[in-house]
């Protein structure tokens, strides 16, 4: 005679099934970000668990005797979606740059308005100053990048040096501060969009697009006193039509570099 174990030790083998269903499921609510989304998710797998007779019984009612392997389709079924949408979210793959290292690109620079007596911008003698900014690196793009990411290795590297017109240096500061600004505004092609998603909404950075320009940024912090920047940005090679330097709240100039066609 085989002895069968009590109820309370036998393994809940639904219980399981139906918590790896619902977790299967938590990518794409992850992906989604709706709060709303994941309060149901949340509260449906309490549900689910506390009723799983009841859940047993409709499974068998609607797919028979195979209703364990409907759950095990599902389950497998939700971790490809969740895979896929996954690449699709943070895949970089059909990003490329749209110039090369040796370009070279001419702006005028406009630095304007009234700045504090205390605030001396070093930009603030080049006004109406022809610059040249030479592409010196391109950073390599990876296959798959978050914002925190993209920002860190495309955005944030410098990519190349600023000089006047003629080939005569400028000061360090100002040369600094040019060749940020452009660095952080020229971006790769290929995927607007993707781009887009990254930086959408999400905090001080904006992003969007009106189907002639991709226009990038991040904006002021002004309780902390950090100048913000803004850009235009070609659609066909990446480049910044217009940069503009936002000083702080208590500085009423701009500085703007504007590319020479």
């Amino acid at each position: 005679m085989v002895l069968e174990p009590p109820d309370s030790q036998k393994r809940d083998w639904l219980s399981y099934l139906l918590l790896i269903l619902l977790f299967s499921l938590l990518p794409i609510n992850i992906y989604v970000g709706s709060v709303l989304i994941a309060f149901i998710w949340f509260v449906t797998l309490i549900i689910a668990v506390r009723i799983r007779s009841r859940v047993k019984h409709a499974l068998i009612a609607l797919f028979g005797g195979r209703w364990l392997q409907c759950i095990v389709v599902l389950i497998s079924a939700n971790l490809v979606v969740s895979a896929l949408i996954i690449h699709e979210a943070n895949f970089a793959g059909d990003l490329q740059w749209g110039v090369e290292v040796g370009d070279q690109f001419s702006y005028s620079l406009k630095a304007l308005g009234f700045f504090d007596y205390y605030y001396d911008h070093p930009c603030l003698p080049l006004n109406n100053s022809v610059i040249i900014f030479n592409i010196t690196s391109l950073p390599e793009i990876p296959l798959y990048c978050d914002r925190t990411t993209f920002s860190e290795l495309i955005v944030n590297p410098v990519k190349g040096y600023a000089l006047f017109e003629n080939g005569s240096s400028m000061n360090q500061e100002c040369e600094s501060i040019v060749t940020a600004l452009i660095s952080k505004a020229l971006l790769p092609v290929g995927d607007w969009v993707y781009i887009d998603t990254l930086y959408d909404d999400q905090g001080a950075w904006f992003s969007f697009s009106d189907g002639d320009f991709f226009y990038f940024g991040h904006t002021s912090l002004y309780s902390l006193g950090a100048p913000g920047w803004s850009a235009k940005i070609s659609l066909d090679d990446g480049v910044p039509i217009t940069v503009t330097e936002h000083p702080p709240l208590w500085h009423l100039g701009i500085v703007t570099l504007t590319l020479l066609l």
